[in-house]
């Protein structure tokens, strides 16, 4: 299942945002065969990821990958990516990138401080696997890019900051989209799954009940007076009486505290509960979720 985390409007903000990012390393992609380049900032557990790839962004969002990101705890501040071990929890990430997004051999160069951590990852396409030399060769080019960065999009920084959310309650919010994409599907399957009749056992005899006679039935079980259930049935008070003394010969009870007594045996009840659902009952209210706010 896809989960879509991104209204139309925040949509159109990141992508403005990678947008601005695009720009600001032009001189970088233009001077040299690079194609690539993303900036994670960390601060406590708030996280911000900028990056010129839209489609790129929106996969990590949609995959979780944040979740990887916090793994790398390296012993130098500059890792070339084809270098990694293949064990690493990062090449499920880097093999994402590289096959399905022409992301490749790439280097990250990680800035640290007792409150906050950078990663500044440049990368090329796929083909390139010579890049690797520019970057041993030329770091200077990449710490200068660096420098130039943090100060062109400086603002684009401090205002991604302000909107961060923190790992925690990204967790919290997939499972929450998660749970609730699952419900509406169990929906689909009870809109698509009507049932019309049911049996049910009187006195060891099975006799078919029809959805009408269940349904008033059900509504008699859950408290419902004769004139709250006409109106959730759209059915008069006098055709719900009928419904009832109906369901009172087939259930051979003689008045309604009887027939109340039978529809609450347990296996009457549950098979009426099971046929009679409408929609699943585990709705959440998300609408206090935002990725990213305004």
């Amino acid at each position: 299942m896809r989960n879509k985390y991104l209204s139309k409007t925040n949509e159109k903000y990141l992508k403005a945002t990678c947008r601005a990012i695009e720009k600001i390393a032009q001189p970088l992609f233009e001077s040299f065969d690079l194609t690539f380049f993303s900036y994670r900032l960390s601060v406590g557990d708030k996280f911000v990821l900028l990056t010129n790839n839209y489609p790129w962004l929106k996969n990590c969002i949609d995959k979780n990958y944040v979740n990887y990101l916090p793994v790398m705890q390296p012993e130098h501040d500059f890792i070339l990516w084809d270098g990694l071990p293949k064990d690493s929890p990062l090449m499920t990430i880097l093999k994402d990138a590289r096959e399905n997004f022409n992301i490749a051999h790439g280097v990250t160069i990680i800035k640290s401080s007792d409150s906050k951590e950078e990663h500044f990852n440049f990368a090329a396409m796929s083909y390139n696997d010579e890049i690797n030399n520019f970057y041993i060769q030329h770091q200077e080019i990449l710490e200068r890019f660096i420098l130039y960065f943090k100060d062109k999009a400086k603002k684009i920084i401090e205002g991604a900051l302000d909107h961060a959310i923190s790992l925690r309650d990204l967790g919290m919010i997939k499972n929450a989209l998660k749970q609730q994409e699952f419900y509406r599907e169990i929906d689909y399957f009870i809109e698509n799954t009507q049932i019309k009749s049911i049996s049910i056992n009187v006195e060891g005899k099975h006799l078919d009940l029809n959805y009408t006679l269940a349904h008033t039935g059900y509504y008699l079980l859950q408290g419902l007076s004769y004139k709250q259930i006409a109106k959730a049935c759209y059915v008069s008070i006098k055709a719900v009486e009928k419904r009832l003394e109906k369901l009172k010969d087939i259930t051979h009870t003689s008045n309604k505290k009887e027939l109340i007594e039978f529809l609450k045996r347990s296996d009457i009840k549950k098979i009426l509960d099971l046929a009679l659902l409408k929609r699943s009952r585990h709705k959440q209210k998300l609408g206090w979720i935002k990725l990213f706010k305004q």
